[in-house]
């Protein structure tokens, strides 16, 4: 399973931590969205860092870029949007 993770907010931090610690070869965080910036509430900009580690795509959700993420979902072959 090939997955676009759109972080924000407690929920989408929640589902970021489980999907990072599974250990299955079929489940694979493709590409991200976010915030890059670490001045909103939750305080940490952890996806942005993600992506730059995994060396995956990531598209800021600063300002909305509809194209950008489909071209990003085509590109990854992304089943599945969190």
């Amino acid at each position: 399973m090939r997955i676009l993770l759109m972080r924000q907010k407690e929920v989408a931090k929640r589902c970021f931590d489980y999907l990072t610690a599974v250990e299955d070869e079929h489940v694979q965080i493709c590409a991200v969205s976010s915030n890059a910036e670490i001045d909103r509430w939750w305080g940490t900009s952890q996806i942005d860092q993600y992506g730059k580690q995994e060396n995956i795509p990531f598209v800021s959700n600063a300002k909305r870029n509809n194209e950008l993420l489909a071209q990003m979902i085509k590109k990854c072959g992304i089943d599945v949007i969190i």
